[in-house]
């Protein structure tokens, strides 16, 4: 799915979207989590991976 139907199915602007796709996020945003989430029909975990400092 484009970021642009991604973007507009879910109500926001793409360049919200954009750190999320591109795996650059500096803080998370859980209103825009759900939004994909409710989008994507899927759940929080599939979206996020926690990796533990010097464990990269």
């Amino acid at each position: 799915m484009s970021k642009n139907k991604l973007s507009y199915k879910a109500e926001m602007n793409w360049k919200q979207i954009d750190p999320y796709c591109a795996d650059s996020i500096t803080r998370l945003d859980v209103n825009v989590l759900c939004k994909l989430c409710a989008v994507l029909e899927c759940e929080i975990h599939d979206l996020l991976a926690f990796h533990p400092p010097g464990e990269e």
